[in-house]
């Protein structure tokens, strides 16, 4: 694998994906829990306005996903929305490792390099999952499991940016810390572009 054609393994991703949201359903709260959730989810049915910051988006999401979504009660219903973006960013963190672990791997050999890349990611994927903070947001109502998708998936951005960028800048020696860090900060891939032309000059 060239060090500059990064492909994104996206099958593999769709089975962490599917491996997660398993395990986050097998252990799901099957209706309100302690804390937030009794009033995320009145909030959510209702169109109301939760504790701040107010979550908006989540309202809005929930909302919809328990319209669209016509199983069980509201509570379960809205449980299984934050195992499903959980899930799926889990499966945007696995990217953005396996992005970072082929950069890093420039030295090893095939297949060595490409097993500890998938390898490497998939674990730091499903470790990250289940950590018991994160498990238990993602089995009840909670806002952070939308926090937790959007974050990964504007990371994930950047980085397929990245690989547009000059090959020069894609040699190994452009920390791989700079494309997932913009990314975790809310920068768009532009910005990065924008970066590596004024290194280029």
């Amino acid at each position: 694998m060239d060090n500059t054609e990064w492909k994104p393994p996206y099958v593999a991703a769709v089975g962490i994906f599917a491996l997660v949201l398993t395990g986050y359903v097998l252990t799901l709260a099957p209706t309100v829990t302690f804390w937030d959730a009794g009033e995320l989810i009145a909030a959510v049915h209702t169109l109301g306005i939760p504790h701040p910051p107010g979550t908006p988006l989540f309202v809005l999401l929930g909302h919809v996903w328990s319209m669209l979504l016509p199983l069980g009660e509201v509570a379960w219903r809205l449980n299984l929305m934050s195992a499903t973006f959980s899930a799926a960013g889990a499966a945007f963190f696995f990217l953005v490792v396996h992005y970072t672990l082929v950069r890093v791997t420039a030295d090893l050999a095939e297949p060595n390099r490409r097993w500890l890349a998938l390898g490497g990611a998939a674990a730091a994927a499903v470790i990250g999952a289940f950590t018991f903070t994160n498990w238990q947001n993602s089995n009840e109502t909670e806002a952070y499991s939308v926090a937790t998708f959007r974050q990964w998936g504007r990371s994930r951005g950047p980085v397929a940016d990245a690989d547009r960028l000059p090959r020069r800048h894609l040699d190994g020696k452009s920390p791989p810390g700079l494309v997932v860090g913009a990314g975790g900060g809310g920068v768009s891939g532009r910005h990065v572009a924008d970066i590596a032309r004024r290194r280029q000059g």
